[in-house]
């Protein structure tokens, strides 16, 4: 609520006849300071518009709002102090960083930490789009996705409430130690998952896919399956092959880069963030968080993060294969 409608809530409330100027605080939540500025206004008669012309008059001039927006579009990371120096230099005026700050958030623009992404070349690109295209019959409910994820003790952003100009700080050390978590779900429920903490192998896959996948697939599956999972090497040598072929398991084709079109890397950023909650000390305690998270998803949780992958490959296609927010 900006000023204008408050000061147009205290006129309707002191035209019913209450004129308290702590009663009228009281029911509009306005500060006290404005009631009893509009107030001394509307017992002399005064009106409570704005007055045209009043406040600060703003610095910028159309035309140079468009060269500040022109060269921020042209050079996306130039700070602001930068940008105002670029500016400056070529107007040849002296305006303030918080002026050009201002100006830019007036026009929508607000700087914002690049989130990194795989690089997609036009090859990758164009089969991102022929991948789409050929699943867009497919029955999702059949194909089991897969992913392992990586996790630090000393992991994750934590927000603290703070007073003033504090700074709050979180140690870490310098190399925090981690786990590698493989895991699996479908439509009809989660795999069990596997925590390690050596290096993943050709070998250990397949051990993984032994002991947490095979036999539960069976179960839940008996009129087939589908498995997906990337490209990593771990998963495409002969080792991973000659096991899957072994076991009859049908391997989806996936396309390069594309973890966007994967829906448990979504569930892998939930879990991370109820664990970022629980601050574990050690990683006995990061397992125990990790299997509990896991096995805390119900079946109705799962279900969104699927329906929204069955609409991935729809906009995979219209937008020519380019990243699609995940």
């Amino acid at each position: 609520m900006n000023e204008q409608e408050q000061r147009n809530n205290i006129k309707i409330l002191f035209d019913t006849g209450i004129t308290n100027c702590m009663e009228l605080s009281r029911r509009t939540g306005v500060p006290k300071s404005t009631v009893y500025r509009t107030v001394y206004k509307l017992r002399n008669a005064e009106s409570v518009d704005r007055k045209i012309g009043s406040g600060k008059q703003r610095q910028t001039k159309a035309n140079n709002a468009r060269l500040l927006v022109s060269l921020a579009i042209n050079n996306p990371r130039l700070s602001v102090r930068k940008l105002t120096c670029k500016f400056n230099k070529r107007r040849g005026l002296s305006f303030s960083h918080e002026a050009v700050r201002i100006e830019m958030k007036r026009r929508g623009y607000t700087r914002k930490v690049a989130r990194k992404i795989p690089m997609l070349t036009q090859t990758h690109k164009a089969y991102r789009v022929d991948w789409a295209k050929s699943n867009r019959c497919r029955d999702w409910e059949k194909v089991i996705f897969s992913d392992e994820m990586s996790i630090w003790l000393a992991g994750g952003r934590v927000c603290v409430w703070c007073k003033g100009d504090s700074k709050p700080v979180k140690p870490s050390t310098k190399h925090s130690p981690k786990l590698h978590v493989w895991g699996a779900f479908s439509a009809r429920g989660t795999f069990p998952i596997k925590v390690f903490r050596e290096n993943l192998t050709g070998r250990l896959y397949c051990d993984i896919l032994h002991e947490c996948l095979v036999e539960q697939a069976s179960v839940l599956y008996p009129d087939g399956w589908v498995f997906q999972e990337d490209n990593d090497p771990k998963h495409t040598c002969n080792l991973a092959k000659g096991y899957m072929e072994e076991k009859g398991i049908h391997r989806m084709d996936w396309p390069a880069c594309s973890p966007d079109l994967n829906p448990i890397e979504n569930l892998w950023s939930w879990i991370k963030r109820q664990i970022d909650l629980k601050s574990p000390r050690n990683l006995n305690e990061l397992e125990r968080e990790l299997n509990k998270g896991w096995n805390s998803l119900e079946h109705e949780f799962l279900r969104p993060f699927l329906v929204i992958d069955a609409q991935k490959s729809q906009i995979s296609t219209k937008s020519n294969g380019n990243k699609i927010n995940y």
